[in-house]
Parts: structure tokens; sequence; C-alpha cells
């Protein structure tokens, strides 16, 4: 299957659920904890940011021959097999939380929520690495 973007637009969307992320978290008037929400949107972006890099190191084929979906940890390894240098072990504490959807339709169990803001940096951390790869090359 072709994906439906290039890497250009991975990342542009990438960077917009980053910025609501960001927003939704730093903003105060919200008396409800709106973790989750901020964890989706955080783990989308960083879902996106792989799958830009990846792009751009393996081209459509990743797409023909691997089925990432939204598999953090398997984009995440994939990048990492790629050259990725940035370390994001947060991201990775939350990617089966993600994967499974449970920050979209919580289960009747307890999660354990990773740090929103641990989260935002490993993923901002990642997104200039894949801004330098498709803004430049």
């Amino acid at each position: 299957m072709k994906p439906a973007e290039n890497e250009y637009g991975f990342y542009s969307l990438a960077s917009e659920f980053m910025e609501a992320a960001k927003i939704l978290n730093n903003h105060n008037a919200i008396k409800l904890k709106v973790d989750s929400a901020s964890i989706y949107l955080i783990c989308h972006a960083a879902e996106l940011f792989l799958k830009a890099y990846l792009l751009k190191h393996l081209g459509e084929e990743m797409f023909l021959e691997k089925k990432y979906g939204h598999k953090l940890k398997k984009l995440i390894n994939s990048a990492k097999k790629n050259d990725l240098q940035v370390d994001v072990p947060t991201l990775l504490s939350i990617a089966n939380v993600y994967q499974k959807k449970n920050l979209e339709y919580r289960p009747n169990i307890e999660l354990k929520l990773a740090s929103v803001d641990a989260l935002i940096m490993e993923t901002e951390a990642l997104s200039q690495v894949v801004f330098g790869l498709v803004a430049y090359k």
C-alpha cells in the first residue's frame, strides 16, 4: 500500500498533533485532568515523525514490506536500525497502551501513564532530527 503522505506531509501533520498536545498540557484554565488526551496526541505525533524518518530512509517500500500501523515500538526499533540517535524510553514505556488504543477507549483497568512532560521532551528531540532530514536533504 502506498502511503497517503510523503515524509513532508507526515512531518507537518505530526507537528500539528505535537502543538495541540503542548497547548492542552499548558492550558491552566482546564480543571479536568487531560493526561490521556495529551499522551494520545504526543504518541500520534511521534508515530508520524517516525514514519517520516523511515520514509526518508527506506522509501515507499517500507509501507509495502512492513506493517507498522500504530506500533510505536516497531517504528522506534526500525528507526534505530536506520541510525536514529534519539533515546525515547518514555515513548517506549507507553507504546503498548497507545497501540492497544487504551488512550482512546479506556479499558476497565488501571493504566500506568507516562509523564506528559517527558513525552513532550522526547518527541521534540525526535522532531528536531526528522526536521533536519526532511528540510535539508
